[in-house]
């Protein structure tokens, strides 16, 4: 299979994602090939290690992108306008 960016011929460095559940499994993928692509990418999730350990892989991948993230549970209302307040922090979502 080829590498992925060799499909994809547009440069995401000057675009800012929002990943809810960006932490596991497809949104985890989703999240490091975004970030590989030079995206600036929020994720959101309800465990803090799992943010942790997603923020750091794209750090160690060389990625030109960034990624952070936040505890958030998607339910809560608060939570997500903590989401959102740290959207327009971290990656100028506003």
């Amino acid at each position: 299979m080829k590498d992925l960016n060799s499909y994809w011929s547009e440069n995401l460095s000057d675009k800012r994602v929002l990943i809810p559940g960006g932490t596991t499994g497809i949104g985890r993928e989703i999240t490091l090939m975004l970030a590989s692509l030079g995206a600036s990418c929020l994720i959101c999730g309800r465990n803090q290690q799992q943010i942790d350990d997603t923020v750091n892989a794209v750090k160690q991948s060389g990625s030109k992108g960034t990624c952070t993230g936040v505890v958030a549970d998607l339910c809560n209302a608060e939570n997500i306008d903590n989401m959102f307040g740290q959207a327009e922090k971290d990656i100028k979502l506003s």
